[in-house]
């Protein structure tokens, strides 16, 4: 898979995708769920995009997907950018299948993420 890196307030993003393919997304996030041993903690899904978070390793990573963005990845901090570059390193090597299902445990899915300040609502 072809993605791009970039770098935005000192935190490496991942473009995993300029099209917003929600079952590409679905791949993406199985894909690295699977590889990683991560765990889904938070999960808000709107009608034109989705912020996934992902646990590896004690870091939280974002999957987002936005219509006019495409699908990308970023760490909550410049101290996740040597994971993002992990992840987005395998993303590389492989080709995630669109899935249709979506076969993900959210620990709570009643916890709400103000994206402006990064605290919980």
């Amino acid at each position: 898979m072809k993605i791009e890196y970039s770098s935005k307030d000192e935190r490496c993003e991942v473009a995993v995708s300029q099209e917003a393919d929600w079952l590409l997304f679905n791949g993406v996030a199985d894909a690295i769920l699977s590889k990683f041993k991560g765990k889904l903690v938070e999960r808000v899904d709107g009608l034109d995009e989705r912020y996934w978070d992902i646990e590896i390793r004690k870091r939280i990573i974002t999957l987002h997907l936005q219509h006019y963005l495409g699908i990308i990845l970023f760490s909550q901090d410049k101290e996740g950018n040597d994971l993002i570059r992990e992840v987005g390193s395998y993303l590389e090597e492989i080709e995630p299948k669109k899935l249709s299902r979506e076969r993900f445990y959210v620990k709570d899915v009643f916890r709400i993420r103000n994206r402006r300040t990064g605290a919980c609502s």
